[in-house]
């Protein structure tokens, strides 16, 4: 997704020929990226339904910086990240 992403803008079109190349590239199933894609949205590491994606500037971004400011201070983004080793159990 990446490399499709929008100068400046972040954003990724993904038409059905896309999505069948991915799938033939990674060799997946269709329903495979679109499990992926829904992580990727419940990770917040991109925004968007029907094709149409945005990757989160905070993690990602292909432009000048002062495009990349003013996206992030008025878009909606939020990261969380929670790294835990796994031998390690941590108590809430």
């Amino acid at each position: 997704m990446c490399c499709n992403a929008g100068y400046n803008t972040g954003i990724v079109k993904l038409t059905p020929s896309d999505r069948k190349q991915i799938c033939e590239e990674l060799n997946i199933s269709n329903n495979s990226l679109t499990n992926s894609l829904s992580q990727l949205k419940k990770l917040n590491l991109i925004q968007g339904t029907s094709g149409t994606f945005r990757i989160n500037p905070a993690i990602f971004w292909k432009g000048d910086a002062k495009a990349r400011e003013d996206l992030l201070n008025d878009a909606s983004f939020e990261l969380l990240l929670k790294l835990t080793p796994k031998d390690v159990k941590i108590k809430d």
